[in-house]
C-alpha cells in the first residue's frame, strides 16, 4: 500500500496536473451551466412549474379533467363563433403561463405513455416479419441473422411485459444524459495524469536506480497501475457527479425509480432498468473508458519514454475515437461507430435500442460486449506495462547499483549531488 501511496503523491505532486485538472473542471462547469441555461430557454414550461402541474394531475385528476373539458368547450365555441364562446381561461395553473401550454404538455406526455406498448409491439412484429423472410430464404436457424432477430423478439417482449412507466413529468435526467462534453474533459485530465507516471522517473534519470532495488520491478509496476486506475476512476466520477449536480440544480430531477423509457431517446430501449440504474451504468462506462485510456497511455509510455510523444499518442487515441463516433455509416449497427471510447462514454447510442455484435454466430448486445472487451484490454495493457517495465538487463542492474553507490559515497564525503 505504501508504494501505491508513493505513486499517488508523485502524480498529485506534479503542479501541471493540478493546473490542467482545475482548468478542465472549471471549463466543464462553465459549459454545463451554459448548456443548461440554453436548454431552459427552449422549455415550453419551466420544469418546476410543470412538476407542480403534474403533481396536481396525480392528486386530483377529476378536477383537471373537468377544467380541460371546459377549456375545450370554450375553444370550440370560439372557433364556431357561438354566443358565449370566448377566450379560454388562460391562467388557472400559473399567472405566467396559459392553460393551453399545460394541456399541450399533458397530452403529449400522456399520449407517449399510452402508446408505448403499441410502439414496442411494432418492433416485435417487424422482427417476426424478418424471421419469416429468413425462413422463406432458407437461412439456417443457427446463423447470426436468425438468432439476432430472435433476440430482438425476446428482448422487446420482456420489455413489453415488464416495463412500467410511471406518470410524471420527466426532467433533469434527460438533459444530463444528453450532455456529453464532459467526456472530453475527463479524457484530457486522465491523459495528463497517465503521461506522468512513467516518464517523470525516466526524465529525472532515477528509473535504473528504482528498478535495481529489491521491490523496484513487480511491486513498483503494480503500484503504478493501481494508483493510475484509482486516479482515472476518481477523475471520471468527480467530473460526472459535478456535472450531474449542475443539471440537477438547474432542472431538478424526476424519480430515479421510473423506467428508463420515460427519458426521451430511450423509448425503444429494450432493457428493463430504472433511470437510476442507467445513471449508475453510465458512471461505470465512463470510469472503464477513462481507465482504458490511462492504461493504454501508460503501456505506450514505457516504450516511447518521452512525455510529449506519450501525450501525442493519447490525443491521437481520443481524436480517432471522435472520428469513428462521428462518421456517418449506412446502417445503424456499424460496430466501429460504437466500439470506441467516446461512444462508450456517451452510452446513449448503446442503449437507445437493441443492437448486437456477431460473436462466433451469437448476438451479444453492445453494452455487454464493449464492457467485456474494454475490461480485457485494460488487463492486457496493465500486463504489458508490468512486463516491459520489469525487464532490465544484468548490466543495467549492475550499473544502477554502481551509480547509486557513487552517489551515496559522494553525499557522505560532502561531494557530488547525492540522490
Amino acid at each position: 500500500m505504501k508504494y501505491v501511496c508513493f505513486e499517488l503523491r508523485k502524480i498529485f505532486g506534479a503542479k501541471y496536473v493540478w493546473i490542467i485538472a482545475a482548468a478542465m473542471l472549471a471549463l466543464n462547469c462553465a459549459v454545463a451551466l451554459y448548456t443548461a441555461n440554453e436548454t431552459k430557454k427552449t422549455e415550453m414550461i419551466p420544469s418546476d412549474v410543470a412538476v407542480d402541474f403534474f403533481r396536481l394531475c396525480a392528486d386530483d385528476p377529476d378536477t383537471i379533467r373537468e377544467n380541460y373539458i371546459v377549456f375545450m368547450k370554450n375553444i370550440a365555441g370560439q372557433q364556431s363563433g357561438e354566443e358565449g364562446g370566448g377566450t379560454p381561461t388562460s391562467n388557472t395553473y400559473s399567472d405566467t403561463y396559459p392553460d393551453m401550454l399545460f394541456y399541450a404538455l399533458l397530452n403529449s406526455t400522456d399520449t407517449s405513455f399510452r402508446t408505448y406498448g403499441d410502439d414496442i409491439e411494432g418492433v416485435i412484429k417487424t422482427a417476426e416479419t424478418n424471421l419469416y423472410e429468413l425462413d422463406f430464404s432458407g437461412t439456417p436457424h443457427g446463423s447470426y441473422a436468425y438468432r439476432n432477430q430472435s433476440e430482438v423478439i425476446r428482448a422487446y417482449t420482456e420489455a413489453r411485459n415488464n416495463v412500467r412507466i410511471g406518470f410524471e413529468y420527466p426532467h433533469g435526467w434527460g438533459e444530463y444524459f444528453a450532455y456529453d462534453a464532459v467526456n472530453i474533459f475527463i479524457l484530457i485530465v486522465t491523459l495528463t495524469a497517465a503521461s506522468t507516471v512513467f516518464t517523470s522517473e525516466l526524465g529525472a534519470g532515477i528509473l535504473p536506480v528504482i528498478r535495481a532495488t529489491r521491490r523496484g520491478r513487480g511491486a513498483t509496476a503494480a503500484a503504478k497501475i493501481a494508483a493510475l486506475t484509482a486516479v482515472s476512476a476518481a477523475v471520471a466520477l468527480i467530473f460526472a457527479l459535478s456535472t450531474f449536480a449542475i443539471f440537477g440544480i438547474s432542472f431538478g430531477c424526476s424519480s430515479p425509480y421510473n423506467a428508463i423509457q420515460v427519458i426521451s431517446g430511450h423509448r425503444l430501449d429494450p432493457h428493463v432498468i430504472s433511470v437510476g440504474e442507467y445513471f449508475a451504468i453510465t458512471l461505470l462506462l465512463q470510469v472503464l473508458s477513462a481507465v482504458l485510456l490511462s492504461l493504454s497511455v501508460l503501456a505506450v509510455s514505457v516504450v516511447f519514454g518521452h512525455f510529449a510523444a506519450t501525450y501525442i499518442f493519447g490525443l491521437g487515441v481520443i481524436g480517432v475515437s471522435f472520428l469513428l463516433n462521428g462518421i456517418f455509416y449506412n446502417h445503424a449497427n456499424a460496430a466501429v461507430r460504437y466500439f470506441n471510447i467516446i461512444a462508450t462514454m456517451n452510452a446513449d447510442g448503446l442503449f437507445e435500442r437493441y443492437r448486437s455484435v456477431n460473436v462466433f454466430g451469437f448476438p451479444v448486445e453492445y453494452p455487454i460486449f464493449i464492457a467485456a472487451v474494454f475490461l480485457l484490454l485494460s488487463v492486457l495493457l496493465a500486463a504489458v506495462f508490468a512486463l516491459v517495465y520489469s525487464r532490465a538487463s544484468s548490466a543495467e542492474r549492475f550499473g544502477a547499483h554502481r551509480a547509486l553507490g557513487r552517489r551515496l559515497l559522494g553525499k557522505k564525503n560532502g561531494a557530488g549531488e547525492g540522490i
